[in-house]
């Protein structure tokens, strides 16, 4: 056995330790970096005006700037677009629209990397329109300007809409849409403690785990709404009808961010709180406890408001996400 003196085992203690400190410091340097680096959003607005004859189910001899279903009769009231090329590659577009205020029009999207393999139609929600929001925009008031939520995608580079005129009314008429893409950027999750411990964040601790706006990368330049308080006395629950279980639940948080904040003009992200397919809890509007959003036009001085990531229309939100809304 061989025996070390107690000077010499000191010494190794002492050297273990810098080496532990050394380590500790590197990883909380690595974190705080990674917490406060602002990842940048690229976005373009695509205002459309016209409306052009294509190769596609068209029924259009010539540039028009409303689309009126008594064009369409003869293709079951539906009209597809030109197929519209991105100015880079991006994950989300949202959409807004003016309309007749007495007929049900439907629009789809679909997109594709490379013009040759598309995607399936996604179809912009109907349980959105334009009473949601902040009360002072005039989407809170037009009853003819419709706003739909993002719908993802993934590097998506090209991107093509069809009209539905659901009732077939022959008087029903759309016109002046706006489509926002997005690309929010690459997280900035290559290393985090609890990933390289293979730990899921919300299943590390008995509570929801909440991730600060400078976590999920919400660049504090788009925030312009000043906070406003009331004491809530309600909760009204959201989703975000996204996409279900997506892979960066930050990046989603990001395009949300940038199309309530600059595309639709609010100042701020509107949800209070968000929930991903983990549990995690993600800050949202800034401000707070008792911070007023953008959510419930009418509803939003009192209330706070949650919303989970993704579609539940037809599928029921996760079992963590439920935890975490219940805790």
């Amino acid at each position: 056995m061989i025996k070390i003196s107690k000077q010499k085992k000191n010494k190794y203690l002492l050297i273990i330790g810098a080496i532990c400190l050394i380590f500790g410091l590197s990883v909380s340097y690595t974190l705080i970096r990674a917490q406060t680096k602002i990842i940048e959003t690229k976005a373009k607005d695509v205002n459309i005006s016209e409306f052009n004859p294509s190769e596609a189910k068209n029924n259009l001899t010539t540039n028009v700037n409303k689309l009126k279903a008594n064009y369409f009769k003869n293709q079951n009231y539906e009209w597809q677009s030109e197929i519209i090329k991105a100015d880079f590659a991006f994950d989300a577009l949202g959409a807004s629209w003016n309309k007749d205020d007495q007929s049900k029009i439907d629009i789809y999207v679909r997109f594709s990397k490379n013009n040759k393999n598309w995607e399936d139609w996604q179809k912009y929600g109907d349980e959105w329109d334009a009473d949601e929001g902040k009360e002072d925009k005039p989407q809170a008031t037009d009853d003819s300007l419709q706003v739909a939520d993002l719908l993802f995608s993934k590097d998506a580079n090209y991107y093509q809409y069809k009209v539905v005129f659901v009732d077939k009314k022959q008087d029903s008429f759309l016109e002046n849409i706006k489509f926002t893409y997005i690309q929010p950027g690459e997280s900035n999750n290559k290393f985090s403690l609890l990933n390289y411990l293979g730990i899921k964040r919300a299943q590390a601790v008995n509570s929801p785990r909440v991730i600060s706006r400078a976590e999920w990368g919400a660049n504090p330049a788009y925030m312009t709404w000043a906070p406003e308080y009331v004491r809530p006395n309600k909760i009204i629950i959201h989703h975000t009808a996204s996409g279900n279980n997506p892979p960066d639940p930050a990046a989603v948080m990001r395009s949300i961010y940038y199309y309530h904040a600059v595309s639709l003009g609010w100042g701020d992200i509107g949800y209070n709180y968000l929930f991903d397919q983990y549990g995690n809890m993600y800050e949202g509007r800034a401000g707070g406890n008792m911070v007023v959003g953008a959510h419930a036009y009418g509803q939003n001085y009192g209330s706070v408001g949650l919303s989970v990531i993704g579609n539940f229309v037809n599928t029921d939100i996760t079992s963590s996400a439920l935890t975490s809304l219940i805790d």
